[in-house]
């Protein structure tokens, strides 16, 4: 439903409602602009922990923040390098 809302949105507007050149991008465009979601959706999500980092407990719930650009790009990188590796492996 939310694609759908916002690519009508965009049909509307003729712009796009987030911009932006890679998810990691779009995802803290969306943020700024509405908040963190719900600390269990980003545990439910296969990419939680890929975007959002635990940075405590808030009353008794755990509490994520965005990542910045430097520890997002120390995931991905480390993330490619083993499915470089899982290839290698497969091919070689």
């Amino acid at each position: 439903m939310w694609s759908l809302g916002c690519i009508c949105a965009e049909l509307f507007l003729g712009l796009p409602v987030f911009p932006g050149s890679s998810e990691f991008n779009q995802i803290t465009r969306i943020v700024e602009m509405l908040g963190n979601p719900p600390a269990h959706l980003i545990e439910l999500g296969k990419n939680g922990r890929k975007y959002f980092r635990l940075v405590g407990n808030k009353n008794g719930q755990p509490n994520y923040a965005i990542k910045n650009l430097q520890e997002y790009n120390l995931v991905h990188v480390a993330i490619n390098e083993r499915k470089e590796k899982r290839l290698k492996k497969i091919f070689i």
